[in-house]
């Protein structure tokens, strides 16, 4: 089978994929170290200032994003900075001009190569926008000598690249101040989605934590605390993949916390009645459906004058019993 890119560029993206799921580190000097190395690249004089924010969510970062916005131009907040400057590089470099024009014999398979990462989406948190391009360039250059600029940009993501391994996870300038964020500590599926059974699938090592199950962002409790899990919680909860992550860490005793009743079974389902003394309807009718593809099961509401499990069914999907049963035999 032919290669759609180098052995060298497809190491390149096995390089980044690992970023996202290192351990916690943060070596602020060799990242500061790196940081000079970048904006010397260009010609740029280092902010004075040093911030180090928590996570993406720390005040400070975000009232100067505020700030750049009512100033209605929000890249000045990228205006001095060496992902801002690296783009400009690249957009006066030979490979974009290939890019854009397709002309050069190797173009295609750089262009593949650049698009690459998206087959590795799993490990979409290990590395930002800017390695689209720069694997764009990294292939581009092995076959042709390219220009000054094309290796300027494949410098300076290098470095990103090298910044992001010793944990930095983002970073910004504002005001000649520097703002490092480290990166968060991921856990992923064997499908590579967010997903840990026991803790936060994304932390941030002393700032937010955000709670994933299977590529579902689920409350806190979902996670931490299945076994305290209620009525309330599943009946309240108006996602329906978050009350289907609700249902399954119920496990068996489901059925059991929310004091359902089959009141009919049909072929493509089942329908249970709930007693809700909160809910203005008093009662409600959920109907268990199961997805044919993902096996997983469905507790879908339904309205609860429809006493008939097929007709909830065919109901949910906006569509007559008759035509809906037609089209699942098609």
């Amino acid at each position: 089978m032919k290669r759609e890119y180098s052995l060298k560029t497809e190491r390149l993206i096995k390089r980044t994929e690992k970023i996202g799921l290192l351990p916690y580190r943060f070596n602020q000097k060799k990242i500061l170290g790196l940081a000079r190395k970048s904006y010397d690249l260009f010609d740029l004089s280092f902010p004075k200032k040093i911030v180090i924010c928590k996570d993406i969510f720390d005040k400070r970062l975000v009232d100067v994003f505020d700030s750049a916005y009512n100033a209605y131009n929000a890249y000045n907040a990228y205006n001095a900075s060496n992902a801002y400057n690296a783009s400009n590089t690249y957009r006066a470099s030979s490979a974009y001009s290939a890019y854009r024009a397709s002309i050069a014999s190797n173009a295609s398979r750089a262009y593949n190569a650049s698009r690459a990462y998206s087959a590795y989406s799993a490990y979409r948190a290990s590395i930002d926008y800017d390695f689209d391009w720069f694997v764009y360039v990294f292939e581009y250059l092995q076959d042709h000598e390219g220009d000054k600029n094309d290796r300027l940009v494949k410098k300076a993501l290098n470095i990103f690249i090298e910044m992001r391994e010793e944990g930095l996870g983002y970073w910004a300038e504002w005001k000649n101040t520097l703002y490092l964020i480290p990166n968060p500590i991921i856990s992923l599926d064997s499908e590579g989605s967010y997903h840990c059974e026991d803790k936060p699938a994304i932390y941030f090592k002393d700032g937010a934590k955000l709670y994933y199950y299977h590529g579902v962002n689920v409350p806190a409790k979902v996670i931490l605390h299945p076994e305290k899990l209620t009525k309330k919680d599943w009946s309240s909860e108006e996602n329906a993949e978050v009350r289907r992550v609700i249902q399954e860490r119920m496990g068996e005793d489901f059925v059991k916390k929310i004091k359902g009743k089959v009141i009919n079974k049909g072929k493509l389902g089942e329908l249970y009645e709930i007693k809700l003394p909160d809910d203005p309807e008093k009662i409600a009718h959920y109907v268990k459906v199961k997805d044919a593809s993902t096996k997983r099961e469905y507790f879908l509401r339904t309205p609860p004058t429809i006493m008939d499990a097929d007709s909830s069914v065919a109901w949910t999907f906006d569509a007559p019993l008759g035509d809906y049963k037609l089209e699942q035999e098609t």
